[in-house]
């Protein structure tokens, strides 16, 4: 369930849930919102199975709801992370006309929230030159 969507179950209701309670209401626990995120936690190379396992039921819920958000986001506009990465190098191809050779290697490491900042900066640049 996309950020919206969550603010407007909260509208209707009249309830302000927790994150917590949001999580076990939408996803039916946080392990299961963790489970449909794998592909948008990114774990470090030198990162044991069992590390990444702690480390990612650390994460508190609001983050994993937030990065949710982007997750649905990203798959409404764009259809997948590559897709994005894609209109990004686009975007930057036609503003500047060049790009470093490992730019779209360095964007494939970084983070949804972080890539749709990216895209929106350059598309607000081409507006503007137009």
């Amino acid at each position: 369930m996309a950020n919206a969507n969550l603010k407007t179950f909260q509208e209707n209701t009249g309830k302000k849930l927790t994150p917590k309670q949001m999580v076990m209401e939408n996803f039916g626990g946080k392990q299961k919102l963790i489970d449909q995120l794998k592909d948008v936690l990114l774990k470090d190379e030198d990162e044991s199975k069992d590390d990444y396992s702690k480390r990612v039921k650390r994460i508190p819920n609001k983050k994993l709801l937030r990065l949710y958000s982007f997750k649905e986001l990203v798959n409404e506009k764009f259809g997948s992370k590559e897709k994005l990465i894609d209109q990004i190098v686009k975007n930057r191809l036609t503003l500047f006309g060049n790009q470093p050779p490992e730019y779209k290697t360095r964007l494939n490491n970084q983070g949804l929230g972080r890539l749709l900042d990216e895209n929106s900066k350059l598309e607000t640049l081409i507006a503007k030159q137009q």
